[in-house]
């Protein structure tokens, strides 16, 4: 039997596209995923799934999804930096077949270009490596409306639950759902009851099954009330970051999509198309309910950037389909002299950044590097267009901006995945990385071993630290704890302070300082701090230091006085 026209009906050029863009969403979310330790955030919502996975009953925060499903991976695996991220980074890989069920809707060409941008933004990237439930209300909510739309309720209520396990991350988007259906009531009319109470009754007991880790832990269903609570008390709470910093930081990773999402925007408006209006009411309901909240994080402008590159997507296929050749030549050529002109002017302009205290007669001439090729490119094209053909100089125009734009987005997403040169500096959700995790551990697994033989046998005590983080790196070692002061009665072998903290004990200690955390200094970031951070992530930082204390007897010659 021939079965060759079968595959060739599955396996069709969509099909492998789609391959194609879910390769690339994979690698870049789950490359070197576990190689930097997590943030405080990240160790909070880690340490409960490491607590529940070992029989201990904790009281549990909004996020029960996460905790849960990291629960079970802890049973079955080793409690390490990527088995903690591993779901987000899944889920988020996952995004990138959401299109396929808006492709009636979107089209098939819009829903795969939407599916590329899914997989290389630089935010949803940041998120989907971030070790917390946003990706999973994300992934779960743009399901449950994608099956609602095919009229699959089973599969809507198995994804609406997923959402609903998600965390305080979920309730933006929920109401950014409610908004747009309340201004679109026609909508209410094509829901049947029997399908809307079979979704329901899916997503109540996905919910339940979920949170609750299959019955095991009964208490995590009160979990899902917690992340309510915990988004409105986000409400009166204030976040360490500015408004101006998360959205530039914001402008200058997503510059491509957002000018073109704008763009799209402004023409839909003025044509009048319902679908362009109803992406840009949700996106900008998006970023007014993100950006009003104190507590605003640059990780919750997802919500907003889910409908911006549905608009970006559809503006970008359009531009090509409107484009006509009739010289391939010239076409070329254009294309190569936007790429090259544009490359060299950004090359001087980098210079300028990297080099602010040069001589007058070198700043002159990097100002003329910088200007004098776009000046090039501006009378090259217009001589293309006016002596060979203004269609194909266009084409070759647009062709060159875009493979620039690719270049671009390509760079912020591979930073984003946190493969850069300085991933410390990249903007995380509330806390800074532990860059001094390594330094740490090594320091105390020698001392452990010269004492015990065993690199995580020696005791070690906290105190007066209530950092997640640390608490995670010490995960590994039984004989670790934690005192809000020091008791001098007490002799550990090992003492952990913050760096302006003193002990005073009976016996003697050797310190060390340790730079513990760092974190991008939004607040107080100027002009040229900000072309540095987009171009290198380089940076001003803000830092966290600790002390290690090692009681004199470890060490070979040393004693208790």
């Amino acid at each position: 039997m021939n079965h060759s026209p079968i595959i060739r009906k599955i396996i069709t050029l969509e099909f492998l596209a789609y391959l194609v863009v879910l390769v690339i969403a994979a690698a870049l979310r789950f490359s070197s995923l576990g190689a930097l330790p997590l943030t405080d955030h990240e160790a909070s919502l880690g340490l409960q799934a490491l607590r529940l996975s070992r029989g201990e009953q904790i009281m549990l925060s909004g996020e029960p999804g996460y905790i849960a499903l990291t629960t079970f991976l802890f049973y079955l695996f080793e409690p390490t930096d990527f088995t903690a991220r591993f779901w987000p980074a899944l889920a988020g890989t996952l995004l990138v077949l959401i299109p396929l069920l808006y492709r009636e809707r979107l089209g098939k060409t819009n829903a795969l270009v939407l599916a590329g941008f899914f997989a290389l933004d630089p935010l949803l990237i940041g998120v989907s490596r971030s070790a917390e439930g946003s990706m999973l209300a994300l992934l779960g909510l743009l399901a449950a409306l994608g099956f609602a739309s095919r009229r699959q309720p089973l599969w809507c209520g198995l994804a609406l639950g997923l959402a609903l396990a998600g965390g305080p991350a979920l309730w933006p988007g929920v109401i950014i759902l409610i908004v747009t259906l309340l201004i679109n009531r026609k909508i209410f009319r094509q829901v049947d009851g029997r399908s809307l109470w079979m979704a329901a009754t899916t997503a109540g007991v996905t919910l339940v099954v979920l949170s609750t880790l299959f019955l095991t832990n009964v208490g995590g269903i009160s979990s899902f009330g917690s992340s309510l609570v915990e988004y409105w008390i986000s409400w009166s709470s204030k976040s360490s970051t500015s408004l101006p910093g998360i959205v530039v930081a914001w402008g200058l990773s997503s510059l491509p999509v957002l000018v073109l999402a704008v763009w799209s925007l402004i023409q839909g408006l003025v044509r009048g198309d319902a679908r362009v209006k109803r992406l840009g009411l949700s996106a900008g309901a998006a970023l007014v309910l993100v950006l009003a909240n104190p507590s605003r994080q640059l990780f919750d402008l997802f919500w907003a950037g889910v409908p911006l590159l549905t608009l970006a997507a559809i503006k970008l296929v359009e531009l090509f389909l409107n484009l006509k050749s009739d010289n391939r030549l010239v076409v070329i050529a254009e294309t190569f002299l936007v790429v090259a002109l544009v490359v060299f002017s950004f090359m001087n302009a980098v210079n300028l950044v990297n080099n602010p205290t040069m001589n007058q007669e070198e700043y002159r001439n990097r100002i003329i590097g910088v200007v004098l090729p776009l000046i090039l490119l501006m009378g090259m094209t217009i001589l293309l267009a006016w002596g060979w053909s203004g269609v194909s100089t266009c084409k070759g125009l647009v062709l060159g901006v875009v493979l620039l734009a690719v270049f671009f987005t390509l760079a912020n997403s591979v930073k984003a995945a946190s493969l850069g040169s300085q991933p410390e500096n990249e903007i995380r959700r509330d806390s800074g990385l532990a860059v001094g995790s390594e330094e740490l551990l090594t320091t105390i697994h020698d001392i452990s071993r010269a004492r015990t033989g065993i690199e995580n046998l020696i005791d070690v005590q906290m105190i007066a630290l209530e950092i997640p983080s640390l608490e995670w790196a010490l995960r590994d070692f039984e004989q670790a704890g934690s005192a809000s002061v020091f008791n001098p009665a007490t002799t550990p072998s090992i003492i952990l302070t913050s760096a302006d903290q003193q002990i005073t004990a009976g016996t003697s200690y050797r310190g060390q300082r340790i730079l513990w955390q760092v974190h991008p200094d939004l607040k107080n970031m100027k002009v040229l701090d900000w072309l540095k951070w987009s171009l290198f992530r380089d940076a001003p930082v803000e830092k966290t230091e600790i002390i290690l204390w090692a009681r004199n007897d470890l060490f070979p010659g040393g004693s208790i006085p």
